[in-house]
Formats: C-alpha cells, sequence, structure tokens
C-alpha cells in the first residue's frame, strides 16, 4: 500500500505525531490559534454550498453519509450570500422599475 502522506518510513502517519509535530506548529505559524483540522472540513462544505454546488456532489465530495448532514453541520452562513438574499428579496417586494407599466 501507498500513501499520499506518509510516516517517515514510508508507512501511515499516526495522527498524535502528525498533529503535534506539524499541524500545530503551521497553525501557530499563520497565526490561527484554534483552528482545527475539522474546521478545514466545514471550510470546504461552506465553499462548495457557497459555490453554488449541488448538494448532493458536496455530500459525495465531503464523504458524509446524507446531506442533512453537510447542511447542517458542516456548512456555515456567508456573509455575501446573505447580502445577496436580501438584495433579491427587496428586488421582489419593492422592485426599482416596472416592465411592461406593470
Amino acid at each position: 500500500m501507498v500513501f499520499v502522506f506518509a510516516a517517515p518510513d514510508g508507512g501511515p502517519l499516526h495522527y498524535g505525531n502528525w498533529y503535534h509535530g506539524v499541524w500545530e506548529p503551521a497553525v501557530q505559524s499563520a497565526g490561527l490559534d484554534g483552528l482545527t483540522f475539522h474546521d478545514l472540513r466545514r471550510a470546504n462544505a461552506t465553499g462548495l454550498v457557497a459555490a453554488g454546488i449541488d448538494i448532493k456532489t458536496a455530500q459525495t465530495r465531503l464523504g458524509h453519509s446524507s446531506s442533512r448532514l453537510t447542511l447542517e453541520l458542516y456548512a456555515q452562513s456567508v456573509a455575501r450570500l446573505d447580502s445577496e438574499a436580501a438584495d433579491a428579496l427587496g428586488d421582489v417586494f419593492m422592485p426599482t422599475s416596472y416592465e411592461d407599466g406593470k
């Protein structure tokens, strides 16, 4: 078996060694104290949904058992999309111009 990310001996990485030897130093170096590896999954889910990727594709890419899990636990609200939603509602209820005199 060949691993994409391998230990120095070519075997599987041990999570504890990777976390303390790679993840924690990288997070501290980037000034992102408190960032967890799981936060990357949330960011991925949020990015997929924000990009308009259909939820079934996002679910499959994330390896989730259901789209509900993807939406309820992983995908976060995005301020830009919230603003776009507010603008869309404004256009529906307070249009700035009327077509055909309506």
